[in-house]
């Protein structure tokens, strides 16, 4: 057993509760919660510190099982401490106290919480019901009365126990005496021998206490002050007919276990439930009162010294303070009366001054209308000359733009770059001895470059010039090391959201920049930008908007094609919509990553492609529409043919490009529309801005194969322009990827500005040469006046370039259902994703499938040409799909769902259609793969494209649904070449 004493080291209760009164709204539970709290928080204690906590109480009152458990978890107190409720009915907290000292003793616990609650106003009334009541009354309980104060053995109240009769008693309330207290009623026994009153029990109340019991030993190491030593404790029992005697044996047996004497022990504390008990506890044992009343005495007298002295020196206060106070009245009186003297001089201030106010405020009214008199016919002199000089400025705007359309629409910028660090090759002179990085090209002034050798070279014209309302081509060209691609996109920050200074940006950010400006000043939704992001890697075009299976962006091989038009574009090319110039460089920096590089002899980090950035404006502005149609006026006889020829099935138009989808081109396609439309799609417009690949030499390896096909491309862009200089007949466009996927702005009717970067340095000499030589080619270049667009948006960049991008009507193409490509395992076939949207739909069951197809499509044709219940004519749309569900034998009729994709402008309230067997269809997102092939389609070219592209999936493993499976086409049955055809297999996503 422990012999180190024990402790307690803080205490704490709550205020005591009347029966029904402050405290009982508060749970058992709650009340310990807030004891344990206090006392854990007095002896600088955590929760996981104490090893069990002992509770005592009469009643659970009502609250289950275990209260104490419940108040040692509210406490915060870790569930794996144990907690339990003891109940010795009146010496229950005490008794909690005692077995928490054993617990320490025998070395079970090392601190523990011992304490006492209880809340009588909680407790329940009890009925005995379960047995059930067969006949008869039930009656309620107090279970106050039943478990707490009726004795167990003889089932009587315990308050009829107490004979002893006292004379003077404190506790009910101060100033009680004997008169006062004779008068109350007994409460027990009321036939006139009862002695038990209000005036001598103990009351019913609420509320809790508890103590940190640990060892003298511990409380010493954690630093803690005891409060008391637990010395020794005894219980002890009796008959329950003398109740109220127990504290005789008891405080015997405890004194004897101290080794002390009854005259030893100073103060005795007995509380038993009724105020006669402790006169017959303090007789039987033979204690002397005076002893403690004696003490009382000496402590009430130094109360009643203190209280004195504190009275004398509060009225000695007081009356210091009734002068002072005295005094400071007069003076505030004083005080008052200056500020009324103050506020009688500040109101004639006042007046005064508001007087002379009114008579400045006439004075400078009078003032501003003669200088308002005066200057009026000054205002309108200058408001005139203002009004002539923009004219002025206007016409010769206009006839600087004309002068500079009869020059021609090719034009060069030479741009010098600073000298590098790469520029400096220690002991590497030139043969006329100079430096090798010596500056030797100079920009002379805004028109002509001087570059300083004993070569003769014709300066190359350098000047700043407008682009109004015309698709745009800006090229840089130069050597590798040059500043092509800083000067097209400028700084790039390691950090992708560090913002880059406006000095340090390039074209494409400041094209963009004033785009969008230009565009939030147009009317909303007026204008939409597309953007496209290709490289010409070793003379293959790769788009690098491309995305995988996964969404990644990948570089994707696609081809260019001539269209019947004779213009160039990239079929499957995928398209981004961007609203905003920080996701158009978002997207170039994404794809930047992808683009091909390779240290060289001149930096570290050279491209080895040519990057070509396009965006395509479409503009919805009434002047575009209004144009088309006088264009479509202009030439309706020579694209005008029969209804029944446009009826027919095997009629596709190439698709235009949507947002996120691969598209032929958004700016041309490969046929015309044959039926005369007073409704015309958008004007479309494109800004091409190109980063080229630059010549160098000394390499090997797999850079010599880049370099070779680097320069016979800018060798073929080289030939080009000499064929377009020299008027040849025949222009090689496709001798290079390069040349044929710029053909349009090279040679068409677009505007071409070429931005030649030079390097300074005699290093670089004969590369700079080089291309001052190109650009002087480039300038001699006539073609025919480009051809302006009829759109209101302009654009303002750095150079003053682009002011409008457009489309012209008769290469426009249908619209497309939006689709998101994926990247596919093989490369002949596509995976595409439609997005939901809605179809115009006819179903048609037969035998024939191009029967069918042709009888679908003219139903549709009336739809679309006013058979609805809007009598409104809508737009055709591409492709034509055909879901074919086939029968279930040979001899068995196949379903044939033909299906025209509805405009945008119309997918979010179609017209109904009044031919019932023409319907609405809301096609939800679908996942196809899509092989396409050329030619005339029919049932047998479909039937065996069908088979080829079943067999490519189960070459790849792909799982999909072989039927019901699609047909789709997009061309005229006048178009003869590059026509387009599809069949698609639905992905089984299961």
């Amino acid at each position: 057993m422990n012999t180190d004493a024990i402790v307690i080291v803080s205490a704490a209760r709550t205020p005591i509760g009347s029966f029904n009164g402050a405290l009982s709204s508060v749970p058992l539970n709650d009340l310990g919660t807030v004891v344990i709290k206090d006392v854990l928080k007095r002896a600088n204690l955590k929760p996981e510190d104490i090893s069990e906590v002992i509770m005592g109480h009469v009643l659970t009152a009502g609250h289950g099982q275990n209260p104490a458990r419940q108040a040692s978890v509210g406490a915060g107190i870790p569930y794996s401490v144990p907690a339990w409720s003891c109940q010795m009915i009146c010496g229950s907290g005490l008794k909690a106290v005692c077995l928490g000292a054993q617990s320490i003793m025998t070395k079970e616990s090392t601190i523990v919480v011992a304490g006492g609650m209880e809340s009588m106003s909680r407790a329940p009334h009890i009925m005995q019901m379960r047995s059930g009541v067969k006949m008869g009354d039930a009656t309620l309980q107090d279970s106050i009365l039943t478990d707490g104060l009726i004795d167990a053995f003889y089932s009587y109240h315990m308050g009829i126990t107490g004979p002893v009769e006292v004379k003077a008693d404190e506790f009910p309330r101060h100033g009680s005496n004997i008169d006062a207290m004779s008068k109350l009623k007994p409460y027990f026994v009321k036939d006139g021998s009862g002695t038990v009153t209000a005036g001598n029990a103990s009351g019913i109340n609420d509320g809790a206490a508890a103590t940190v019991l640990m060892s003298q030993s511990e409380a010493q190491r954690r630093g803690l002050k005891p409060m008391a030593r637990i010395t020794s404790w005894a219980q002890a029992g009796l008959d329950p007919s003398v109740m109220g005697t127990g504290p005789i044996p008891a405080i015997r047996k405890a004194v004897e276990k101290a080794g002390w004497k009854l005259d030893e022990v100073d103060l005795f504390e007995i509380n038993e439930a009724f105020a006669a008990q402790s006169v017959a506890v303090v007789k039987e044992l033979g204690l002397n009162p005076d002893k403690c009343l004696g003490k009382l005495r000496r402590e009430r007298d130094n109360d009643l010294h203190t209280q004195r002295q504190n009275h004398q020196q509060q009225r000695k206060v007081q009356k210091s303070t009734h002068a002072a106070l005295y005094k400071l009245l007069s003076e505030v009186q004083m005080l008052k009366q200056d500020l009324r003297d103050v506020f009688t001089i500040y109101v004639g201030f006042a007046k005064e001054l508001e007087e002379q106010s009114k008579q400045l405020f006439e004075c400078v009214g009078t003032a501003r209308n003669a200088i308002q008199d005066s200057q009026s016919d000054d205002l309108q002199k200058l408001q005139g000359q203002v009004t002539a000089l923009e004219c002025s400025l206007q016409e010769e705007k206009e006839r600087c733009r004309e002068e500079r359309e009869l020059r021609g629409n090719i034009r060069v910028h030479c741009r010098v770059r600073p000298i590098l660090q790469f520029d400096h090759i220690p002991g590497s002179p030139t043969t006329n001895g100079s430096s090798s990085c010596e500056a030797v090209v100079q920009a002379v002034n805004d028109d002509s470059v001087f570059v300083n050798c004993a070569k003769t070279s014709s300066p190359v014209m350098n000047k700043i010039f407008e682009f109004e309302r015309y698709n745009v081509c800006i090229m840089a060209y130069g050597q590798t090391g040059s500043g092509k691609t800083h000067t097209m996109i400028g700084s790039r920050s390691e950090d992708p959201t560090a913002a880059v200074q406006d000095s340090q940006q390039g074209i494409i950010p400041k094209a963009a920049n004033e785009l969008f400006k230009l565009i939030s000043e147009k009317p909303a939704d007026s204008h939409t930008v597309e953007m496209s992001v290709v490289e010409v890697y070793n003379n293959e075009v790769l788009d690098l908007l491309a995305r995988d299976e996964d969404g990644v962006t990948v570089g994707v091989k696609r081809e260019v094609i001539t269209t019947s038009t004779g213009t160039s574009e990239v079929p499957c090319l995928t398209y981004e919509l961007v609203r905003s110039s920080a996701e158009v460089m978002q997207l170039i920096n994404s794809v930047l990553k992808l683009r091909s590089h390779c240290p060289t002899l001149v930096h570290m980090d050279s491209s080895r492609s040519h990057f070509i950035v396009t965006l395509t404006v479409t503009s919805k502005s009434p002047d575009a529409l209004a144009l088309a149609r006088r264009l479509q006026n202009a030439r309706q006889d020579v694209q005008r043919v029969s209804q029944k020829e446009w009826w027919s099935p095997r009629c596709r138009r190439a698709a235009s490009s949507r947002s996120s989808s691969p598209a032929s081109s958004p700016c041309h396609s490969p046929c015309h529309s044959p039926r005369p439309s007073i409704t015309q799609p958008p004007l479309k417009t494109k800004l091409q801005l190109v980063d080229l690949a630059g010549r160098m030499s000394g390499v090997t390896g797999a850079a010599l194969w880049e370099s070779s096909c680097i320069n016979r491309s800018l060798s073929a862009l080289s030939d080009v322009l000499g064929a377009l200089a020299e008027r040849r007949p025949h222009v090689p466009y496709r001798n290079s990827k390069l040349t044929h996927l710029l053909q349009d702005a090279i040679g068409g009717d677009a505007k071409l500005l070429i931005m030649l970067c030079v390097s300074p340095t005699q290093r670089f000499l004969t590369e700079s040469l080089q291309s001052l030589g190109f650009g002087a080619r480039a300038r001699q270049v006539q073609r025919e006046p480009p051809r302006r667009k009829n759109t209101a948006l302009k654009i303002n960049i750095t150079v003053k370039m682009l002011k409008a991008i457009g489309q012209t009507f008769f290469s426009s193409g249908l619209q497309n259902p939006k689709s998101t490509t994926q990247q596919s395992k093989g490369e002949d076939y596509e995976v595409r994703t439609y997005h939901t949207t809605n179809w115009v739909s006819t179903a048609v069951t037969g035998m024939e499938q191009d029967s069918a197809l042709s009888t679908g499509f003219r139903r549709l044709f009336k739809y679309i040409q006013g058979n609805n219940e809007k009598k409104s004519k809508v737009e055709m749309t591409a492709p034509v799909s055909c879901l074919i569900e086939p029968g279930a034998g040979p001899a068995c009729e196949s379903t044939f769902t033909v299906s025209f994709y509805i405009p945008e402008e119309h997918q979010a309230d179609p017209p109904k259609p009044t031919d019932p067997d023409v319907f609405i269809e809301n096609r939800k997102e679908l996942t196809v793969f899509v092989r396409t092939f050329g030619g005339f389609a029919n049932s047998e070219s479909c039937r065996a494209e069908l088979l080829n592209l079943i067999e490519s999936l189960k070459r790849d493993g792909m799982k999909f649904k072989e039927a019901p499976f699609y047909r789709a086409g997009y061309d005229s049955p006048f178009k003869l070449t590059n026509r387009r055809n599809e069949v698609w297999l639905i992905k089984d996503e299961e």
